[in-house]
């Protein structure tokens, strides 16, 4: 009988090492490059812009955040699909046939708020109001330079629209989102914190979404 024995490799071993000052050091450069500017915007951020928590009892604005959320959904649907409204058709848009691609899309449109406003009015409305202070007053409303700008982006980053839709529909889309921006970052500092922001603009898209459905089931709509 032949015995097959397989040479035992060591527990702890290196190969192929050639171990140079010179890419240690810059590694730790470029790390240090990178962390030191951003934790230092992180704690400025975090010294100015304290929204990014729970909104203190009695605070939460959840109620308002609602109704307006209902609002903002109507004027949406009202905006996007005023052609097809006036000529009592039903609004053309494929959000699915069945029962769950139906649900799927108004979970999705209700947790647009949850993955936009941390973005938009919690990192970027941070990072501004950080880098460019400073409030605008109109009337009694008192909102940060940095709300209105990162409102300004909001608009445009639903440029699409101007691809996709007629030329009165895609402006229209960017003075909502544009009005909706502000509203957010009025519910944000009045709360002090991201939850109305963020049910306000998530019931917003769930309403306008569920209305074209109904729509077009009452309507024949395909």
């Amino acid at each position: 009988m032949t015995t097959l024995s397989l040479a035992r490799r060591p527990f702890v071993e290196i190969t192929d090492l050639r171990l140079r000052l010179w890419p240690v050091l810059l590694a730790g450069a470029l790390m240090q490059g990178v962390l030191w500017p951003a934790r230092e915007l992180a704690r400025a951020i975090a010294h100015r812009h304290a929204y990014l928590r729970w909104p203190a009892r009695g605070r939460s604005l959840v109620g308002l955040a609602l109704a307006i959320g209902v609002g903002m959904g109507v004027l949406m649907l009202a905006a996007d699909y005023w052609p097809q409204l006036a000529a009592h058709r039903a609004p053309a848009a494929d959000y699915g046939r069945t029962p769950g691609g139906i649900a799927g899309w108004l979970a999705v449109m209700a947790c647009s708020g949850l993955c936009e406003e941390p973005i938009f009015r919690g990192l970027l409305v941070g990072l501004l109001t950080a880098l460019v202070p400073g409030r605008l007053r109109v009337g009694r409303v008192d909102l940060p330079v940095a709300g209105v700008l990162v409102a300004l982006l909001f608009g445009l980053a639903h440029y699409e629209s101007f691809r996709v839709d007629p030329l009165p529909l895609a402006i229209a889309q960017q003075l909502y989102a544009f009005a909706f921006g502000l509203v957010y970052v009025w519910l944000m500092e009045r709360s002090r914190s991201l939850l109305a922001a963020v049910v306000a603009h998530g019931v917003g898209d769930a309403v306008e979404v569920g209305a074209v459905v109904w729509l077009q089931a009452a309507w024949g709509g395909h």
